[in-house]
Order: structure tokens, then sequence, then C-alpha cells
């Protein structure tokens, strides 16, 4: 049977000033729907998480007159704030807002401000890597769907599980950040890159992580002027933003950012786990981070030096970040389901920003790429709900994790390498085969 709409809904349709409507009224409906979503779940799940333990005292702090004191902050003499000063700049709102009311000591409203003075940073965050995917794809995605690609990028389950359960709050932030500074960076901003990477470093260390590809690639194509901007405005930023802090309280500050980790035991999920009760545990409690940097150099300087005839913004940068980022969950000595969040999105960016035909091989490969780590962090996360670090099961953590790491590199590389390294015109028929066979279906 076929319905016919009538004619002026039909005529409703393809009138400008409607569509220019809808396309207003729907990124305001979904703020909406996600401030209510967001608030829901911040009442509704209970239990204390690092947002109780850390974050909201070291606000308290701020807002009861002692701004530079909120590295002080200590959950059971060991545990400090690891995050930049700005990751608390929100959540001082949302503590003045909670101290008007009289709300300080009511968890459950607590988790209701919180969420909804940061779930405006999701949104953001999934605008950015809806921009970043149109810029690769090279063609702006019809406006009939742009909401639902928000949406999607905005309801990803790590995002849930690292605010609501761990109580990450900053997560978001430091991300859109990232991916405003990326894109700057390859549309030439470098000044504007640079501040925006350096804010993204006071929101959490682990943009650390991110900023050394980004380098390598500059150096890699002699972009010395673009390098110098870059770190010189990082630099500037991030110096500014911690030198408060450092002149109040230099020993708090150097602990909470710098040097906590080593006093940290080897812990969940964790391929050092297999050192605990051995002679290799004090080198896996203490080194970790330094092998965790070292391997992300290694990997971004080999990276930068394969593809010097690339260009900085193809879907290489994307590529790249995915792998370096993966490093930390792989190499850390205890693993947290958010520490996966940063290469889901990079993936899935570098997934669907592509401008080839969309054959199935490459519809499997966009979905399986997130799903692949999306299944690591829950794992991961069962292993620290349950508080179990079993051999068998962190065997299948690191197994999944592994899989989906080698899976990335041979997927991702193998094309660049068959591009660069072999020329089709001067191989065998059979290796021309190959080429062929692999273009396709990447």
């Amino acid at each position: 049977m076929r319905i016919t709409l009538p004619a002026p809904i039909i005529t409703a349709a393809h009138n400008p000033q409607v569509r220019r409507a809808a396309g207003i009224a729907a990124p305001v409906l979904l703020l909406a729907a996600l401030l209510v979503a967001w608030g829901w779940c911040g009442y509704a799940i209970s239990g204390a998480n690092d947002l109780d333990l850390f974050f909201f005292p070291a606000a308290r702090n701020a807002y009861a007159g002692y701004p530079l004191q909120i590295y002080s902050v200590r959950f059971e003499t060991i545990y400090p704030n690891a995050n930049g000063p700005l990751s608390l700049a929100p959540m001082w709102v949302a503590v003045a807002v909670l101290a008007h009311f009289g709300w300080l000591e009511n968890e459950s409203l607590r988790h209701l401000i919180v969420a909804l003075v940061f779930a405006p940073f999701t949104l953001l965050l999934a605008r950015e890597c809806l921009l970043a995917v149109e810029e690769l794809r090279g063609e702006t995605i019809d406006q009939r769907w742009r909401a639902l690609a928000v949406a999607g990028f905005a309801l990803s389950p790590l995002i849930w599980i690292t605010v609501f359960l761990f109580g990450h709050y900053e997560v978001p932030l430091q991300m859109w950040l990232v991916l405003w500074g990326v894109r700057s960076l390859r549309n030439g901003s470098t000044q504007r890159a640079g501040a925006l990477l350096g804010l993204a470093l006071l929101t959490r260390t682990t943009t650390l992580l991110v900023l050394v590809p980004l380098v390598a690639l500059l150096v890699a194509r002699r972009h010395w002027r673009e390098t110098c901007k870059l770190c010189g405005v990082m630099l500037a930023v991030t110096l500014l933003g911690l030198l408060p802090f450092l002149l109040a309280d230099p020993g708090d500050v150097l602990y909470s950012l710098v040097t906590y980790r080593g006093a940290l035991p080897v812990g969940f999920g964790s391929l050092w786990a297999l050192a605990i009760g051995t002679p290799a545990e004090p080198f896996a409690q203490h080194f970790d981070m330094a092998i965790i940097l070292l391997a992300v150099a290694i990997l971004s300087i080999s990276a930068a030096a394969m593809w010097r005839e690339a260009r900085l913004s193809g879907r290489e940068t994307y590529g790249l970040l995915a792998l370096v980022t993966a490093i930390l969950p792989l190499l850390g000595k205890a693993v947290w389901p958010y520490y996966f969040l940063d290469t889901t999105i990079f993936v899935t960016i570098w997934a669907f920003g592509t401008r080839a035909r969309w054959t199935p091989p490459r519809v499997l490969l966009a979905l399986l790429s997130p799903a692949f780590l999306t299944v690591c962090a829950l794992l991961n996360g069962y292993i620290v709900i349950q508080e179990t670090s079993t051999l068998t099961t962190t065997s299948l953590v690191l197994s999944v994790a592994l899989c989906a790491l080698v899976g990335e590199w041979l997927l991702f590389f193998g094309r660049r390498l068959f591009d660069q390294r072999v020329h089709a015109e001067t191989a065998s028929p059979s290796s021309q085969h190959l080429i062929k066979w692999w273009r396709k279906r990447l």
C-alpha cells in the first residue's frame, strides 16, 4: 500500500525557510535531550567515583577561598588530583550552584549539577568529530543527518562509562580542545592550535601523547617555523596556567602532575600484571610512563619518516593519533576503561573520514574498529568493578586490546607501505594483483 503525503506537507518540506528552521531546531533539541539524559544519569547512578574522591574536593577548596591549593587533596594518602587546573574551572561553577542551594553534601544532586555543567562539552566534542569527518571526506554531510551523526558521537558508550561510572567529566572537555587544535593545525592556524593544545594539556596531562606525533609530523616535513610556533604557544599557555599553582604549592603540584605515578602499584588489566611478584615489578611500577613515552616517540618518528611525502591534512594524522594513544592502555601498569576513549574517537574519525566508495569491507572496518576498543574497555571495566585481576581475565582483555592495536596497524599502514615502498609498474603480476586488491578494500 502506497501512502501519499498531503501537498502542503510536501511543499513545507521543500521550503528553504522550513529547512533552515529545522536545521536550527535540531541542535537545540539535541542539546535539550542530552541535558535531560545526562542529568538523569548523574542523579540516578549512585556510588563514589573519582569525582567524589579527587575533583569535587579540590573544587571545594577553590570555592572556599583557596584556589591555589587544589593539589593538596589526597585519597588514601597517595592518590591525588592528577589533572590540570582547567579541568576544575567548570566544576567550580557547579560547586557555586550547589553551595547556593545548600546541596553540597547531597551526592545525587551533586552528580546532577556537575553533569549538567559538563554536558555541553560532550556536544561540542561530538560536533568537532563531525567537522573532522567532513573535512576528511571533502563534503558536508546532509543537514538531515548532521544531528544524527552528532548524536552518534555523543552517545558513545565509552563517554558515558568515563563520565558516570568513573567520574572523569573532564575527558570530553579535553578531547574537544584536542580535536579543535588538530583541526586548526591542519588548516594552517598554528598559533591557535598551540593555544588549544596548551589548554588541553592544562585539562588532562595525557594530552602529551597527542603532542608528540603532531610535532614529529611537522619536523619530518621541515616545517620549522610552524613547529616553533606550535611548541612556543603551547608551552607559554601551559606555563602561564601552572605558574600560580607552582609558586603557591610546588610540592603538591609536582607530585600530582609528575611523580605520583611511581607510588601507584601495578594493577588492573595491564600487561605488567604478569610482572607482579617478580623482580620486574618495581621496574614496571616506576618506569611504565617512561616506556609509554619512549614507545610513542619511536612510533611517531617512524611514521613521520615513512609518510614524509604525505599531507598533514590527510587521514594519516588521525590514524597515527589513534595508534599512539593506544599505547597507554597497552603498556600502562594500571588500565582503566576511559583510557580507551581517545583511541576510539581517533579511530572512528579515521574510519569514517574517507572519500572512497563504501564497499562492504570498508563498512565492516569502520564499524569494527571502534567496536573492538569498546569491547576492550567494557572487559576492563568488568575487571575493575569486580575487583579481580586474575591471569585469565587479564589475558582476555589484553588479547582483545592487542588484536585491536595490531589490526589497526596492519590495515592503516598497509596501504601506505604499498603506495610508497612498492611501485606497481615494476612489480610482478602477482604483486600488482595484490596491490589492487588491497587498495579496493582500503
